[in-house]
């Protein structure tokens, strides 16, 4: 039996609600259901439901701007970040205003589908900006602890193993350490480092550390332009970096910079916090 014009129209109502119920609901899920949002999407299934009853294969043909503005919202709304307030008010406003100039044809959706482009852009920019950044934040993590390491691997070839006044270690805590770290970043190789690093280490040479034996003018002379080589001259510097090199520079003419019980080895958890583990002795060629 043939179905009355009230029945073709019942079914493709019928039809076009189940076709684009799972849609509709992805959009609301991703969005957040408000009562602004729900009659904004209510007002998308009539316009729907309208175009339907004049082409029942709307749905079904790839190009036709109903199915591409569909397409395109549920594209902005996989983008947007669930719940996002804003987001939920833009798609309401441009659906109800979609709706209010509604006059039964698919002429709103093209227009709805050249509002709908530039937002979605917008959004594939921001992630991949969000993205750019998280990836820059990343590598200049993994730079700043190769830098790290490699300032380990200088500062154990130059301590021999001497126990380091608690005066030498308080420069590097103060701010040495972060100097030497830059210069790595900044492109310095390990062996300009130690090249830094060894005139220095006269502080912790027994020879003028934990004796009573002061430091010749002339060498301390050729200390003070090695420190100012390594951390900058002393305009460049903190006033916690400077009053620490002041200090250690002062004993060492004095012939009174102790030596201790602490060297590198204790002092590395201070220096580069969380990083003890990395500072353990190399094992020679036949222990590995």
């Amino acid at each position: 039996m043939d179905l009355s014009i009230g029945d073709l129209a019942r079914e493709r109502i019928e039809e076009t609600i189940k076709l684009t119920a799972s849609l509709i609901q992805f959009v609301e899920n991703r969005l957040g259901s408000r009562d602004s949002l729900t009659s904004a999407m209510t007002a998308l299934n009539l316009m729907l439901i309208e175009v339907a009853l004049v082409d029942k294969d709307f749905l079904l043909t790839s190009n036709h701007p109903s199915r591409l503005f569909l397409d395109r919202l549920v594209e902005y709304a996989t983008l947007v970040t669930p719940g996002d307030t804003r987001a939920m008010t833009t798609i309401a406003d441009l659906l109800m205003e979609l709706h209010g100039g509604f006059v039964g044809d698919a002429a709103a959706f093209t227009s709805g589908i050249l509002k709908l482009e530039p937002l979605t852009i917008r959004l594939i920019k921001n992630k991949q900006q969000n993205i750019d950044r998280v990836m820059s934040r990343q590598t200049a993590s993994e730079l700043r602890e190769q830098a790290k390491q490699s300032l380990i691997r200088v500062l154990r070839s130059v301590s021999d193993s001497c126990k380091i006044s608690s005066d030498v270690l308080a420069m590097f805590r103060q701010g040495l350490t972060d100097s030497l770290v830059l210069k790595l970043l900044q492109g310095a190789t390990e062996t300009e480092i130690d090249a830094l690093l060894k005139p220095i280490s006269v502080l912790w040479h027994p020879k003028f550390a934990g004796t009573e034996q002061p430091m010749p003018d002339e060498e301390l002379t050729d200390l003070t332009a090695a420190i100012d080589k390594a951390a900058g001259l002393e305009y460049e510097r903190s006033a916690q970096l400077n009053a620490a090199i002041k200090r250690a520079l002062e004993l060492a003419k004095q012939g009174a910079l102790a030596s201790s019980n602490e060297g590198f080895e204790l002092a590395i958890g201070e220096i580069f916090p969380g990083k003890h583990a990395l500072w353990r002795p190399v094992p020679d060629f036949d222990e590995r």
